[in-house]
């Protein structure tokens, strides 16, 4: 059975104490204690109704903002919660009540009421926005370290845990009980002193609240429960009336003033902290890397402390040069909550990139920032060791494409598997939300740079200039163009580049494939980086320029695989004593890794109505291209399928503004009325698992039959042009993959009932990431020591 927590009412104010006084008889009811903190220049014979009302009324110096004095006003509380009042504020009766009610406490750690301004008069409230709805943040459970008080103007408390939002009301009498002019002071006073504070639609936040007779319309108003407009009558009558206050009934409480410089922490002294570094000596820092260093603080203080207080001890570090002397910036690392005397407490303090120069050892040691260090400050020696980087280059795009994405991914997590301290970089343009989708570092590639002019020669020339500026800064100069040493930068800081291009290198995507990864080979060379060719197709060559560029890519590549035999002995030709291995698309390893995506796939699948003992055929079309006028030939494909079998449309690409959106194709009737579309938002590894478990799968995307022949399942892939057909010849060592022309349908109807007949075909060889890997790190400088 819940029980009725207790609750602190707490206020800071400096009247008028009448109406105060009042306003907390009102909420007196639902309160275990109320403390009444009162501006000491607040005369003391005006303090009688608060003593009257209140548990305790403390006299306090008053430091501005409000709320810079919230966290030592939550700290006079006792129970198990704090309601924070202002002065000018009522507790509507519905309030009361649910703070009366057993159990509102339930599951969450601080509450949010519903501010509502009076205005118009004391029977009415603004009822528009910005004024409504207005969520306050007034109720904070009682717990150690659980809220942080910052100590802007209007700046909400930050507190961990559950919240509730309540539409429970907490009247504000301000703009009644004080004329225009001092509101208009006010709220100047405000925007001079924290400028900027704007409402969700614009509005300086000051001048809208606290004068609302200024607009041009006057704000909607709204009447208040009879209850709470009787209340407020009163309320504000007390504040009105002359007659006299009431003396005090305990002066000596009175006395004393809590001042603010007592309520700031005592300075350091000598002896009062004992810290120590947990690392071994020297501590190594990657070049190029951030770091961690692992402080142990001991209180041996006789008060305990805590990250609120004012100022608070945080953990610092200073960098000193082989002679003792400081030199660069310095570090800071809060304590993770409060430290009791006797105790201690282990800090990470963060060492960003780049240490200052000359940088031999980092002391730490604990700090009051503006006040002192304390005196224990031990050190420890910095060690800069070479780090290792990998730029990786595989054309993925701002929106998802399957087959890039998998190639990507799986390039990806085999240096993150077998060279772990191997600090990957992708090549991208544009790089809108890459690091995001693949979760590593990102840098712009040379592509992202424009040609000096829209004259098609200009193109090159620019690739000239980037190596140029590329081989300046190799030998210790600066690129002339901020924008080139931005693009240069990560080139200059790595250790290799990887080509890992899906789309393969051919004439076909000269702009967006080929072109690209010649020019990033270009400048990697000119930094004196091996470049490494993953996997890709090669051909159809048909420009003179992309001939060029090839041969000039083959030859300054370190090692070089390819995706089929095709693109080897085109390789042969177009390069010079060259002998690039054949290996399998990296797309296809994704079916070693498809881990829970199979139990996705299949619940998927079980909510259309494709239960585990039902075939289906997956379905992939390109939506950039002509392919949904060759529709016939799938509809040829679909009715040579056993009866019942279910039909699944998986996009490859969606979400492309430019248009490649397969998603597109399910505007035709035919195919939105016999195709299930798969949800693109289960992920990679869902639609691997979507695949693998198809009986069959038909269309023209490249990935679609790639991924089916890794995983033994058969595949129909249509092709349409030259480029169609030279990459589809490395699967044709699958015995489940057949090819059709597009604009065949008796040839993609008898390809289906001849994959059917057949015996189920054995998965085709996997890339393997090892391998990869194997060469990858004979070309890398050796890896850095940990410790």
């Amino acid at each position: 059975m819940s029980v009725l927590p207790r609750l602190s009412v707490v206020m800071f104010t400096n009247g008028p104490t009448a109406l105060v006084a009042a306003s907390l008889r009102h909420v007196r009811p639902a309160a275990h204690e109320i403390v009444v903190a009162v501006d000491d220049r607040v005369p003391v014979d005006q303090l009688g109704p608060l003593q009257e009302v209140a548990d305790r009324v403390v006299r306090a110096e008053f430091t501005y903002p409000l709320e810079a004095n919230l966290r030592w006003l939550h700290q006079q509380a006792t129970g198990d919660w704090v309601l924070r009042l202002d002065g000018d504020d009522l507790v509507s009766d519905a309030l009361v009540r649910k703070l009366s009610t057993p159990g509102w406490d339930v599951g969450i750690t601080h509450a949010y009421v519903q501010y509502r301004w009076l205005w118009g008069g004391e029977d009415r409230m603004i009822d528009q926005a910005p004024w409504w709805p207005d969520p306050a943040l007034r109720l904070i459970r009682n717990l150690p370290g659980i809220a942080t008080f910052p100590t802007g103007a209007h700046e909400a408390p930050i507190v961990a845990g559950s919240a509730r939002c309540w539409d429970a009301p907490l009247y504000h009498l301000d703009l009644l009980v004080r004329d225009e002019a001092t509101r208009a002071a006010k709220a100047t006073a405000y925007e001079h002193q924290t400028p900027g504070h704007r409402t969700d639609r614009g509005w300086s936040v000051s001048t809208t609240y606290y004068l609302p007779e200024r607009l041009q319309t006057p704000p909607r108003t709204a009447p208040l429960p009879p209850v709470d407009a009787a209340v407020a009558a009163q309320v504000l009558a007390a504040g009105r009336s002359s007659v006299p206050l009431p003396p005090p009934t305990d002066l000596a409480s009175l006395a004393l003033v809590d001042t603010a410089a007592s309520r700031r922490t005592p300075t350091p002294s000598a002896g009062d902290a004992a810290v120590r570094i947990l690392a071994h000596d020297p501590v190594n820092v990657v070049q190029g890397r951030s770091a961690v260093v692992t402080v142990g603080v001991v209180n041996l203080s006789g008060r305990t402390w805590s990250p609120g207080d004012d100022p608070a001890e945080v953990v610092g570090g200073r960098f000193l040069d082989a002679g003792g002397n400081q030199v660069g910036f310095e570090l800071r690392a809060p304590l993770p909550g409060p430290v009791p005397p006797g105790e201690d407490a282990l800090v990470r303090l963060p060492v960003p990139v780049g240490l200052p120069d000359g940088a031999a050892y980092l002391q730490a040691g604990l700090v009051q920032d503006g006040v002192a260090w304390h005196d224990a400050k031990p050190r420890v020696g910095l060690r800069v060791v070479p780090g290792r980087r990998v730029l990786v280059s595989t054309g993925v795009s701002t929106f998802p494409h399957l087959g890039d994405d998998l190639i990507t991914r799986q390039v990806l997590a085999a240096l993150a598997r077998n060279l772990p301290d191997v600090v990957p970089v992708l090549l991208a343009h544009p790089t809108t939300n890459i690091g995001e989708r693949f979760g590593c570092e990102v840098a712009p590639s040379p592509a992202s740079l424009p040609p000096a002019s829209s004259r098609s020669s200009d193109g090159g020339r620019r690739s000239r200039d980037l190596v140029t500026q590329a081989r300046l800064m190799a030998k210790g100069g600066e690129a002339t163009d901020p924008l080139v040493a931005e693009v240069l930068a990560p080139f200059a800081a790595a250790s290799a580049l990887v080509l890992a291009p899906g789309g393969g290198l051919a004439s076909r995507y000269s702009e967006e494939a080929l072109m690209v990864c010649a020019v990033e080979a270009l400048i990697a060379r000119a930094f004196g980086l091996p470049v490494l060719v993953e996997g890709p197709s090669i051909g159809p060559i048909e420009v003179r320029r992309d001939h060029a560029a090839l041969a000039q890519l083959l030859n300054d590549s370190s090692r070089i695989t390819v995706r089929d035999q095709s693109s080897a002995d085109a390789a042969r030709r177009i390069g010079r004593a060259i002998n690039p291995a054949v290996v399998p698309d990296p797309a296809t390893a994704a079916v070693d890794h498809v881990g829970r995506g199979a139990a996705v796939a299949a619940d998927w699948l079980a909510a259309q109505n494709i239960p585990p003992d039902r075939s289906y055929a997956v379905i992939s079309l390109r939506g950039g291209t002509n392919d949904a006028s060759h529709l016939d030939a799938v509809r040829h494909a679909v009715e040579a399928l056993p009866e019942h079998t279910a039909l699944v449309f998986l996009p490859h690409c969606y979400d492309d503004p430019g248009g490649n959106d397969d998603r597109r194709l399910l505007d035709d009737p035919w195919v939105a009325g016999h195709l299930v579309p798969w949800d693109v938002r289960l992920g990679d590894a869902a639609a691997v698992g979507l695949v693998a478990g198809a009986s069959v799968t038909l269309g023209t995307r490249f990935h679609l039959s790639v991924l089916a022949a890794a995983a033994g399942v058969r595949a129909v892939a249509m092709v349409g042009d030259e480029y169609d057909r030279l990459r589809i010849r490395g699967l044709k060592r699958s015995t489940g993959v057949r090819v059709v022309e597009l604009d065949n349908p008796e040839a993609a109807a008898a390809a289906v009932a001849d994959l059917i007949a057949a015996p189920d075909p054995e998965p085709i060889e996997h890339w393997d990431p090892n391998v990869f890997t194997a060469a990858l790190a004979e070309l890398l400088p050796t890896a850095p020591r940990l410790a």
